[in-house]
């Protein structure tokens, strides 16, 4: 039969923030743990030093990790930690596999919501302006300063926030339609164009694996062009 989890209380807990609190039978001058239970262990050190353990078996050889210290790590905290870890380990999942696949998710996090549309796009201006070469749009400053503008001034607005990532096609569709009702049809093809390429930067980047605006230059989003009206 499993041993019984959640022994300690809030006010055991709570006492045993103070230096001087000493659990009953125990010496004050070693450490101490308070069990909780199911593995789960408040450390006591002399020094004042509180934090928290857990204990679990290994292909049959006893193993620990630590969920940290009882300053950031409450008792809520730390059985809700016990608790993951013991289902983890029913599916053979170690402490420590938890620990890198929480990085792993937090680093992957972190890398796509730190790559905004806006942030991936003007990496990719700087460095196409950074190149020498034959290729006008770039070594021309008129040029530049219009690939710029375009995006300053019908992208980032609208997508500019967003983790590059996260861009749907659906979004970069409401972009092109907007600047198309407006009768803007030759800005609304140059836009695309150019959410196009910040997109296959980004591929080649490996920030993302596909680029919305493939579907929409499947469809040829600029075939059906009204005819122009001369005065």
């Amino acid at each position: 039969m499993s041993r019984a989890i959640n022994q300690l209380t809030a006010t055991e807990v709570k006492a045993a923030k103070s230096k001087d609190f000493v659990a009953k039978d125990k010496d004050k001058d070693k450490v101490y743990t308070l069990s909780d239970g199911g593995g789960l262990g408040l450390v006591v050190k002399p020094s004042g030093g509180r934090y928290w353990l857990f204990r679990y078996k290994l292909d049959g050889k006893g193993a620990v990790t630590s969920f940290g210290t009882l300053r950031d790590v409450s008792l809520a905290d730390a059985r809700r930690k016990a608790e993951q870890a013991r289902t983890d380990l029913s599916n053979g999942i170690t402490p420590k596999d938890r620990q890198r696949m929480d990085e792993a998710a937090l680093a992957e996090e972190r890398k796509q919501h730190g790559n905004t549309f806006e942030s991936v796009a003007r990496d990719w201006y700087e460095y196409n302006c950074s190149l020498t070469g034959e290729n006008e749009q770039w070594t021309n400053p008129k040029h530049r300063a219009q690939i710029i503008m375009t995006l300053e001034t019908y992208v980032f607005p609208y997508i500019g926030k967003i983790a590059i990532a996260e861009v749907k096609t659906k979004d970069v569709r409401q972009i092109i339609d907007r600047i198309k009702n407006e009768g803007h049809w030759e800005t609304a093809a140059r836009t695309f164009q150019r959410i196009g390429m910040v997109f296959d930067s980004a591929i080649e980047d490996d920030l993302i694996d596909f680029n919305p605006c493939d579907v929409l230059r499947r469809k040829k989003m600029f075939k059906k062009r009204p005819p122009v009206k001369h005065l």
